[in-house]
């Protein structure tokens, strides 16, 4: 489901100057609307208020809270800095599972799992294209495609078996990490813009003590949406 969902939305971000295409009309909109262009003003700063959704956990839901502030210093060139903390719940397999070990007559062994906490991370941010969308041409919607590259550091939630019990116990674990993200604005005013991005947030190391259940590069997939203040 949450992979219907991601496809769908990224469908509309890239296919959006498709749209646009089709429904420009020479009496509402007196000359040809330009899809692809360049930035004609440059915005300084803004910062942002983000909500998500964890979409490759398998135990554990996370709703990530984040506020994102980015300083463009350039045309196309900026950077940027990220705060997250995240709220979790578990999954509905992990419910089941869980049902299933307390019910159980013979040995059941709990899977360990890990999930972000929190994270703060800086980096760069690049902005090559800039554009417009027009629907039903009613309304000139303009938009921008960024991506950017941060390193950080994020607080894992490791809840990894007990020898003794064969139960879970929870430890807090910091570790160095590298996040990517692809996403769009889309312009409400000139200071008010609507935000949609994928992000992977990716721990470096190895989370669990015996080193079984994972690798070096813990890959951790989320989709946010907010609002951007433009300054």
């Amino acid at each position: 489901m949450k992979f219907i969902l991601l496809l769908s939305i990224f469908l509309f971000m890239f296919n959006g100057n498709l749209f646009a295409e089709k429904y420009q009309s020479a009496d509402k909109l007196s000359r040809r609307i330009p899809i692809i262009s360049t930035p004609k003003i440059i915005e300084k700063s803004a910062i942002s208020l983000k909500f998500g959704t964890s979409i490759n956990d398998t135990y554990a839901s996370t709703f990530p809270i984040a506020i994102v502030y980015n300083y463009k210093f350039s045309k196309f060139f900026g950077f940027i800095v990220d705060i997250s903390y995240s709220f979790d719940t578990n999954s509905a397999l992990k419910d089941s599972i869980d049902d299933a070990f307390k019910h159980a007559t013979s040995k059941v062994l709990l899977p360990e799992y890990s999930f972000n906490r929190a994270h703060f991370n800086m980096g760069l941010i690049f902005k090559p294209i800039y554009g417009k969308i027009s629907f039903f041409s009613e309304k000139v919607i303009h938009f921008d495609l960024y991506m950017s590259v941060l390193a950080g550091g994020t607080y894992n939630i490791v809840r990894e078996r007990n020898k003794d019990t064969n139960l879970l116990d929870d430890k807090n674990k910091f570790m160095p990490s590298v996040m990517f993200t692809l996403g769009q604005n889309y312009f409400l005013t000139k200071s008010l813009a609507f935000n949609i991005e994928l992000i992977n947030n990716m721990t470096i190391g190895q989370i669990f003590e015996k080193g079984s259940a994972s690798g070096i590069l813990n890959q951790n997939f989320a989709i946010r949406v907010g609002l951007n203040y433009i300054f």
